[in-house]
């Protein structure tokens, strides 16, 4: 029987590019997404666009209150291109482009006997995972994260192989960078750095050890100089101050951020990354391909304690964000491919192969879909309210959740949150753009509800125009109950 060709499916280099670019211009073009929803991707975007003014000669914008890696990047961009929203959309496509490559190198190097399925395991089960297509579509920070913890694995395979002092630099500038774009990071990147300054210390490479720590200095030096006064403030995040080992068998929580009750527990949705099919579809199957042997290698062992130690960790945080599990996602894309690479190998036909591979990206593609709609629907609600503002007089706008996007659309109302604001000073005339319903279950018995009512029991509302899901701008007319 003759062999299998070594490239059976001519995977090259080029989808690695063209199934996100290909996406992206899709919902860009076809669907004006623009990347921006929700009051995280506006405020990346707002320090983002204000850090490439400072360079333009205006004023520095000061503190931030996440790290600041992914609003540099999208300034840099801003400022070669001139580009404006799509210039944070296009750091995550291009980080995802980039991720393709390293977890393509990364398998190469780890598994070398199986090598000749790792680019389309790659193309099908990392570019064409729902969950992580998604994010290269969107103005967060978690495709960059992505690539940054991509750098570090690549490095962390690399320097054993390649003792040579531009290893250990890329994996200190990977891990650093990670960390200071999202700080969940560390959490991830802890075992790989553990493990490359033990071969380190061991081999005594002093001068080695000292260039990767300059790295990582240069790497956090915005932080360090923004934050000298509270450098580690982050460590005082509302997530941490409430982590706890009882979280993990529960399903409902009561926050800051209102009630919450998700299906499973925080233990189960802690390694969704491994068998969600929003992540690997085919994850669970795969499992059952995995062998004793796999486990024998050290490398191998710190990329599974690495997805178990952020599980758990993520696991007691009492939220559940799919999106945060994309930080363990190319741990588990190299734990999971040899139980792949001897699964399709099982297949002895080619169409057989083939076929199972493009109905798999079918149905990936269905769920990248359903899962990218509420944002690219919250994206349109934004835009759609910005537009409505600017056709009326410039009368105070009492409103929740939309305030940062109304501010990057170049809304000039005065806003006041719900939320936080006070609406004592309301007056007719007065504007509130808000959703009737959308908020009673998860923000029961707090201050943004206790406002809305204040509002539409003292005047009577007028409704200006119905925007998208469910949302209204109303004008406030007459006062019907004053105040006792």
């Amino acid at each position: 029987m003759k062999s299998a060709p070594s490239n059976p499916y001519r995977i090259t280099h080029w989808l690695f590019w063209l199934l996100p670019l290909s996406v992206w211009a899709v919902l860009y073009v076809g669907f004006s997404f623009n990347g921006l929803y929700g009051q995280d991707a506006h405020e990346y975007y707002r320090y983002s666009r204000a850090l490439a003014g400072w360079v333009h000669g205006g004023v520095f914008p000061g503190k931030f209150f996440w790290p600041m890696m992914y609003p540099i990047y999208g300034a840099v961009i801003q400022v070669l291109t001139g580009w404006g929203a799509v210039a944070m959309q296009a750091v995550s496509v291009l980080a995802m482009v980039g991720s393709a490559y390293l977890m393509h190198g990364a398998l190469r190097l780890m598994y070398a006997d199986k090598a000749r399925w790792s680019a389309v395991f790659v193309v099908f089960f990392f570019l064409g995972s729902p969950y992580l297509l998604r994010s290269g579509m969107q103005s967060m920070s978690d495709a960059l994260t992505v690539f940054f913890l991509c750098v570090l694995w690549y490095a962390f395979l690399k320097y054993p192989r390649e003792p040579l002092f531009r290893w250990l630099l890329l994996a200190a500038f990977g891990a650093t960078s990670a960390i200071m774009t999202r700080y969940a990071a560390g959490v991830v990147g802890i075992l790989p750095v553990l493990f490359l300054a033990g071969k380190v210390l061991t081999g005594k490479q002093w001068g080695q050890a000292a260039a990767a720590v300059g790295v990582s200095l240069v790497v956090a030096l915005p932080h360090v100089i923004l934050y000298k006064q509270g450098l580690f403030d982050f460590l005082n995040h509302n997530g941490l101050a409430t982590w706890s080992v009882v979280n993990w068998f529960h399903r409902s929580f009561i926050t800051h951020q209102g009630i919450s009750t998700y299906p499973l527990p925080n233990l189960v949705y802690g390694f969704f990354s491994v068998f969600h099919p929003g992540y690997l579809l085919p994850g669970l199957v795969l499992v059952f391909f995995l062998k004793k042997e796999d486990f024998q290698k050290r490398e191998y062992l710190v990329l599974v304690a690495s997805v178990v130690l952020y599980g758990l960790f993520m696991a007691g945080i009492p939220q559940q964000n799919m999106r945060f599990l994309l930080l363990t996602f190319p741990a588990v894309i190299m734990v999971m491919f040899p139980a792949f690479a001897r699964a399709i190998e099982m297949l002895r036909s080619l169409p057989l192969r083939r076929g199972l591979l493009a109905g798999v990206m079918l149905v990936q593609l269905a769920l990248f879909a359903r899962a990218v709609k509420p944002f690219v629907a919250l994206s349109h609600l934004e835009q759609s309210a910005a537009q409505a503002l600017h056709a009326l007089s410039p009368a105070t706008v009492y409103t929740f959740y939309v305030n940062g996007a109304l501010e990057n659309y170049g809304v000039k109302n005065p806003l006041i949150n719900l939320w936080n604001g006070d609406t004592q000073d309301a007056q007719p005339g007065d504007l509130v753009l808000f959703h009737p319903t959308k908020f009673n279950a998860q923000w029961k018995g707090k201050p943004l509800l206790a406002h809305w009512d204040d509002l539409r029991n003292r005047f009577s509302l007028q409704e200006i125009k119905a925007l998208p899901d469910g949302w209204k701008l109303y004008r406030l007319g007459a006062i019907t109950k004053t105040e006792p």
